[in-house]
């Protein structure tokens, strides 16, 4: 989990596309085509979250990844209107990107660009043993687990069936995306409960595959986060930004002292030090465009 791995949905929705690949995907397994394949599912995606949210006039699709091309093929349409997805995930014949107009630049999309690191620290992911495409597997007692959850969802297989299109109306791709955005997690769902028994290293047989100090370190920064958001009373800014300057002023937003357990003051003094570091380079990077 980092700072630009936003949404936890994308620690389901990324297994499944690997899975699937294997059960559906081109007969070759070079690299230009599961490069194809997974660029199409992944603009599929963000283009469903996106027409959900101007449906339904929120803003939350705002971390999906492609979600600013998505915005610009919707905008102004009308429900029955046809948008060709393909375009903007489209490759050439080495799977590079080219041109402009793309999704997004890194050829394995938002998987190649943020997630397949934590994918692979969380032990959901790993190397793959043979020289194929893609280079990882998933796990069986985490990736595997995650991706059939996601593969019973009939949401999934509607979306899977328009990246294979590369085109659907406004209306297919808000219906669609209704049911998958990342605010679609059902509580106590078999989901969320893997996910989250992940994150926090709860679940000694999920976790097995994870070094014990990162899951450590993981699960005692999202203990501490969700102990500052229960003693707020109010957050004005984003919560991420509020509390890594709670830790560095160990204060909650009124001003008042963040009383802190001992095995949280470690991490609640590293997020704080880390803060510092980032107020640090911001100054200095608005000392040096002054001059």
């Amino acid at each position: 989990i980092t700072n630009v791995t936003e949404r936890a949905r994308y620690y389901s929705f990324y297994p499944w596309c690997i899975h699937r690949y294997a059960q559906d995907g081109p007969t070759t397994r070079t690299r230009t085509n599961w490069i194809k394949w997974l660029r199409a599912l992944d603009f599929s995606y963000a283009t469903a979250c996106v027409a959900h949210d101007q449906q339904s006039e929120q803003e939350a699709g705002s971390a999906v990844v492609g979600g600013d091309r998505a915005s610009e093929l919707l905008k102004g349409k009308a429900l029955t209107a046809m948008i060709n997805l393909r375009t903007a995930c489209a490759v050439n014949e080495t799977g590079k990107v080219e041109g402009s107009g793309a999704y997004f630049k890194n050829p394995q999309g938002g998987f190649g660009q943020y997630y397949r690191g934590p994918l692979r620290e969380m032990a959901m992911l790993v190397d793959h043993e043979q020289s194929a495409w893609p280079d990882v597997r998933l796990t069986n007692y985490a990736g595997r687990q995650i991706a059939d959850v996601i593969d019973r969802q009939t949401a999934f297989q509607d979306l899977l069936e328009i990246a294979g299109e590369g085109r659907a109306t406004v209306g297919e791709l808000s219906d669609v995306g209704s049911k998958v955005h990342p605010t679609s997690i059902e509580p106590r769902s078999r989901e969320e409960t893997i996910l989250r028994s992940i994150f926090l290293g709860t679940d000694a047989d999920l976790c097995r595959g994870q070094a014990p100090e990162q899951m450590e370190w993981r699960s005692r920064s999202l203990r501490l986060m969700l102990d500052y958001m229960q003693r707020s009373e109010r957050i004005e800014e984003s919560p991420d930004y509020e509390y890594r300057w709670a830790c560095l002023a160990k204060a909650l937003p009124d001003g008042s002292e963040w009383p802190c357990s001992s095995d949280l003051a470690t991490v609640r003094s590293a997020w704080g030090a880390y803060q510092r570091n980032d107020t640090l380079n911001y100054c200095l990077e608005c000392l040096m465009g002054v001059v």
